[in-house]
């Protein structure tokens, strides 16, 4: 395959990157993988105070990334609406990749 078509389809620039459990474990790394990206990163967790300790994990890496944090229990029908409704209306205007 070449190279430059892989580089592509890894290309999360201009995009929103939501992560799911972004506070701890695979989440964590996978945000910390897109800390030098130029894009949006809204994370969500059930823990705010994990959830800003990732946050400043990432500030670490990168002084100048923006984290949008929601805190959400995604087992919860209604934390789940209040998390869409927050994403909403927030207007990300870029696509968002999950």
């Amino acid at each position: 395959m070449d190279f430059q078509l892989v580089d592509n389809f890894f290309n999360f620039n201009d995009y929103n990157i939501l992560i799911l459990g972004g506070n701890s474990g695979f989440g964590l790394e996978i945000l910390k993988s897109f800390s030098n990206y130029k894009n949006e990163i809204i994370i969500v967790g059930r823990d705010q105070k994990k959830i800003d300790k990732a946050k400043n994990e990432v500030k670490k890496i990168n002084s100048k990334r923006n984290i949008f944090s929601i805190k959400s229990n995604l087992k919860n029908e209604n934390d789940v609406k209040k998390l869409f409704g927050k994403i909403k209306k927030n207007k990300f205007n870029r696509e968002i990749k999950i």
